[in-house]
């Protein structure tokens, strides 16, 4: 995500790329997932699948919740992500 955000890919010379855009959860499930923490097919924060565990589990309650919204905050701060105002 540094990378594709500092290396200005579209070549305009403007400080106006992101690694990563999304509207709320949505879109960004997969970053959640690699902390093995698990949102609802819409992207909801409710009790979810975790085929790892083989049960459901209510994600907000583990603990590498933290460390995802630790990451997700990291990466916000360093100007990485922005949220889409578009569904």
């Amino acid at each position: 995500m540094k990378i594709f955000t500092y290396n200005d890919p579209d070549g305009d010379g403007i400080n106006n790329t992101y690694g990563i855009s999304h509207k709320d959860a949505t879109g960004i499930e997969d970053i959640f997932a690699s902390f093995d923490v698990r949102l609802n097919p819409d992207g909801d924060l409710l009790p979810t699948y975790n085929p790892n565990t083989n049960r459901w589990e209510d994600s907000m309650l583990k603990p590498q919740m933290e460390e995802c919204l630790d990451f997700l905050r990291t990466c916000r701060v360093e100007g990485l992500t922005q949220t889409s105002k578009y569904s």
